[in-house]
């Protein structure tokens, strides 16, 4: 992703294109990671950050501390074993866990896609809604962000002269106005911005 998230003075969103994702391949050989965003640019000590990944192979998910997780099913059918409890996990319902919790994934039918939001305890707060249209409006928080992700259907961005494509992105800190129809995932994060000034990208991890 070129440049910052949008600034409050900004008023038009930020569009992060599938296309120009990097695949971050697991250290386990699990899967890959194709990360959308995070806050602060750059750093591992992440506010917040959106990512889509490919699950090739059953096995555990690393941990992560301290760090608050929503999990979306874009694409096959998955089970998460989390702290010894089985959850069969359906597709587009957002799904809510502790980082730092031991969590294996059960590939039910062959290789999965998922849609990831984490966000820091403390700093910042989450909630994933998948909508349909036709036509959605998404108001951020007056300390956050919105943040559309397509998954299937024909929309556009307000001020945008694209329109999103399958797992595009868009991010706001200003009212997002999606004109067209199909399903879009629609982020809500809320926290302190104190940092804010040092943006986001959208490049692997």
């Amino acid at each position: 992703m070129e440049g910052p998230v949008p600034r409050e003075d900004s008023g038009k969103p930020r569009v992060l294109r599938h296309r120009d994702r990097v695949a971050g391949p697991w250290a386990n050989g699990g899967g890959i990671t194709y990360e959308v965003a995070r806050w602060p640019e750059g750093e591992l000590d992440f506010d917040w950050r959106l990512s889509i990944a490919e699950v090739a192979r059953e096995g555990p998910f690393s941990a992560y501390p301290g760090i608050d997780r929503i999990l979306v099913l874009l694409q096959g059918t998955m089970a998460l074993v989390i702290d010894g409890t089985r959850y069969d996990v359906l597709p587009f319902a957002p799904l809510e866990f502790a980082g730092e919790a031991p969590v294996d994934a059960l590939l039910t039918a062959g290789p999965t896609i998922d849609f990831n939001v984490m966000t820091r305890r403390g700093r910042m707060t989450a909630s994933i809604d998948v909508l349909e249209g036709p036509n959605l409006t998404l108001v951020p928080p007056p300390d956050g962000w919105v943040a559309a992700l397509a998954l299937d259907g024909d929309w556009t961005p307000d001020g945008c002269p694209e329109s999103l494509g399958p797992w595009d992105c868009a991010i706001a800190d200003s009212p997002l106005r999606l004109t067209g129809r199909g399903l879009v995932a629609c982020v809500t994060l809320k926290g302190a911005r104190q940092r804010s000034e040092r943006g986001c990208r959208g490049d692997q991890r």
